[in-house]
């Protein structure tokens, strides 16, 4: 019979400690590894010196007649963008719908502001190919991670557009997948459910950029595996926490192919929170109950804070956490000081992006600019600036075809061969999921010194269960 090993080492810290209630505002060349062990987080590299203001902001013109040797129709005019210092150039006007209201809205501001200032970069150093690219109050709205709305939204700047540079949320997408689909609209999303990866689910339309909830979870799943096997344990229980729905249920998937894959560990409890009124009270009754050793999270930071002190106080202080990137923000530690020490003890977080200090010329690129805007480092700040990466792609494809146009954008879609992101990922494409699809990710763990309030425990790692998963159709299915 195993012995049971206390994850935490400073419960005398915390004998004051709250209940957190306050609300927060939701690789194929990567090596394929056991569980790996912690390393040194990489060096900052040095900030580009180089650094543009975002583009001020109007309402776009009227579309214009293409000119002869690129074809384009609605977002896409032979007028410079809105105060370019391209006077040649004629402009892309792009779309976003993120989060300004709702459960993740902590994301959603810094997401936009890391796509304006992608964008401000490349206009910079000369655009696309005879086009610059606008992003600005005038295409940007707040779907409040809300379906309805996200379609409501949508319909305000449909006309105005060429392609979205965000689409936050996966049954927000969905709702709104129709009118992408009579429009030809290609969107970049900030959602990591695996159906985004199969065009029976997306139409095409979607870009993703980073492995799904589901080989994120398969990875940390065999990082806890490593884990538990240095703290002397050769098994151990777990449960899953999670939102109803693609980002808990995908999640939770993958877990538990892990742990079938491996034959490791048992599964003693399965809690799903709705994200609109969470039942943070059952979730913590459910991991005192059942005591699992490891509780793996699929939520918001919020519900994190919550769920994490809930438990505690109520006598469950031996659990090791590990949450999908989502499910962490570094502004926890300004909201409940006390929950510092049991966040850097017992969390720990996946991420399909490296954390902010990474070294990469193009996370030197990204920190000068977020520098020149006074912006902390922030994750929704990374995700914003990484998948325009792919959206750049897209247009740069659709430009070297000669087709500017919404049907062209959507067909460059499947063209696109390599996704250069500057080191910080591998090149991806799209294509057939199983040969296309990244599934390297990477483990970190909150430090409230940090830049971004985390610090890297692995580098980027493709474990072995999602290296060998037949990833042929959605790990979940709403």
């Amino acid at each position: 019979m195993r012995s049971r090993r206390r994850w935490l080492m400073v419960a005398s810290l915390l004998t004051a400690f709250a209940l957190v209630v306050a609300a927060c505002g939701d690789d194929d060349d990567a090596d394929t590894t056991e569980a790996p062990a912690t390393t040194e987080a990489p060096a900052t590299t040095e900030a580009a010196t180089t650094t543009t203001e975002a583009p001020a902001t109007t309402e776009a013109p009227e579309t214009t007649e293409a000119a002869p040797e690129v074809a384009f129709d609605v977002g896409v005019t032979a007028d410079p963008c809105p105060g370019s210092a391209n006077p040649d150039n004629g402009c892309i006007y792009l779309g976003a719908i993120s989060d300004f209201t709702g459960p993740f809205a902590i994301f959603g501001r810094p997401l936009v502001w890391g796509h304006e200032d992608f964008w401000a970069v490349v206009n910079a150093e000369g655009g696309l190919d005879g086009f610059d690219v606008h992003i600005g109050e005038d295409t940007v709205r707040d779907g409040q991670y809300n379906p309805t709305v996200t379609v409501e939204v949508y319909n305000e700047i449909r006309d105005s557009i060429a392609m979205l540079a965000e689409s936050l949320g996966t049954p927000h997408t969905q709702a709104a997948l129709p009118s992408y689909a009579e429009d030809s609209m290609v969107a970049a999303v900030s959602t990591w459910w695996s159906g985004f990866s199969f065009p029976e689910y997306d139409q095409g339309l979607i870009i993703e950029v980073g492995a799904s909830y589901c080989m994120e979870a398969m990875n940390a799943y065999e990082f806890v595996i490593g884990a538990m096997q240095q703290q002397g344990l050769d098994t151990f229980t777990f449960a899953t926490v999670g939102f109803e729905g693609d980002y808990g249920g995908d999640a939770a998937a993958g877990v538990k192919f892990a742990a079938a894959a491996t034959g490791v560990g048992e599964q003693v409890a399965e809690f799903y929170l709705s994200a609109a009124a969470p039942d943070v009270e059952g979730a913590i009754a459910t991991l005192v109950s059942t005591t699992p050793d490891v509780v793996f999270l699929t939520v918001g930071p919020t519900q994190t804070a919550q769920i994490m002190g809930g438990t505690f106080q109520a006598g469950h202080q031996t659990a090791m956490y590990v949450g999908t990137s989502p499910s962490f923000h570094p502004v926890l530690f300004q909201l409940a000081a006390d929950l510092a020490p049991l966040l850097e003890a017992a969390f720990f977080q996946t991420s399909p992006y490296p954390s902010w200090d990474y070294d990469a010329p193009g996370y030197a690129v990204m920190r000068a600019q977020a520098e020149a805007r006074d912006l902390e480092p922030d994750p929704g700040y990374i995700a914003g600036w990484v998948n325009q990466y792919a959206v750049k792609a897209v247009l740069e494809q659709a430009i070297a075809n000669g087709d500017l146009t919404r049907a062209g954008i959507a067909a460059a879609v499947g063209q696109v061969t390599e996704i250069d992101f500057q080191g910080i990922l591998p090149s991806q494409s799209y294509g057939v999921a199983n040969e296309t699809a990244s599934r390297a990710t990477f483990v970190n763990r909150p430090v409230a010194t940090a830049n971004g309030g985390i610090e890297p425990v692995t580098d980027m790692f493709v474990g072995q269960v999602a290296s060998a998963y037949d990833f042929s159709a959605p790990c979940f299915a709403p």
